[in-house]
């Protein structure tokens, strides 16, 4: 099957339908949209699901080797005040966090460059 529709149906008149593509659907109209950089992207989400599985598999030997530093880069609670309307947190606090997600972004980066074509 390609195509599947869903349907709901609500109270007062709320229905909806959702089309739920196949993934050989899906990867036949992005080939086509994308035709000259698709194969460049099969070869990056290759990459990225070997990098996922080689990830499962040192998870599941307990050989990731995390490193755990206690009471190291704690998050002081007066850096986040949660408010009615917004969350407010201090410039330290976002400074350590864009550091960690530059690091977690490291991870597999070959995989995972962007892309402005796909």
């Amino acid at each position: 099957m390609q195509v599947a529709f869903i349907n709901s149906k609500g109270f007062g008149g709320n229905n909806a339908t959702a089309v739920v593509l196949s993934a050989d659907k899906t990867n036949a109209m992005l080939a086509r949209r994308y035709e000259s950089t698709f194969s460049e992207y099969l070869t990056r989400r290759e990459r990225t699901r070997q990098c996922a599985n080689d990830y499962a598999e040192q998870a599941d030997r307990g050989s990731l080797n995390v490193i755990y530093r206690f009471g190291e880069n704690l998050i002081d609670e007066k850096s986040v005040s949660v408010l009615q309307i917004r969350v407010l947190i201090s410039q330290d606090l976002v400074v350590r966090s864009n550091l960690i997600l530059r690091v977690l972004g490291r991870i597999c980066s070959e995989a995972l460059e962007p892309s402005d074509d796909i």
